[in-house]
């Protein structure tokens, strides 16, 4: 059976007056995210609870179909259930700069990190993004020029 691609949802009028007042979602700190959520009257760990009971409950129906679970779907749940990873620096920051400059710091391995943002050919870069990438270009052309 030929996979179903699934494309985001096209952008309401309320969406669009939502990025021209508030900024695209992906330039929206924590902070400013949570201000919005308790806004509106709604604690950001019920939302969580929330998305987590929802997506279970669509990963017991493509079960029930005999279909299997979208990987989205499973990467989320497990995200979900696992939380975040503790901050080592937050943690013990002490510990954390004696490792890392007396060199045993032992780093986690690379992986590689996918944007959920979709992108078409013609899109603008958000602003951070623009900026993250102009910052890297400057420092390329800086050390090329050193080079």
């Amino acid at each position: 059976m030929p996979k179903k691609k699934l494309r985001p949802p096209t952008k309401t009028e309320e969406d669009q007056l939502f990025d021209a007042l508030l900024g695209p979602d992906e330039d929206l700190d924590v902070e400013s995210a949570r201000e919005i959520v308790e806004a509106y009257g709604t604690n950001p760990s019920e939302l969580v609870s929330k998305l987590k009971a929802r997506l279970d409950e669509e990963a017991r129906q493509f079960r029930l179909r005999g279909m299997s679970v979208p990987p989205l779907i499973q990467n989320t749940l497990q995200n979900l259930r696992t939380g975040p990873a503790p901050d080592p620096v937050a943690t013990d920051p002490v510990a954390w700069l004696d490792g890392l400059l007396g060199g045993t710091l032992q780093l986690a391995k690379e992986q590689v990190a996918y944007s959920l943002r979709p992108r078409k050919p013609g899109d603008q870069l958000s602003r951070n993004d623009q900026r993250i990438l102009d910052t890297l270009n400057d420092e390329i052309e800086d050390e090329e020029k050193t080079n």
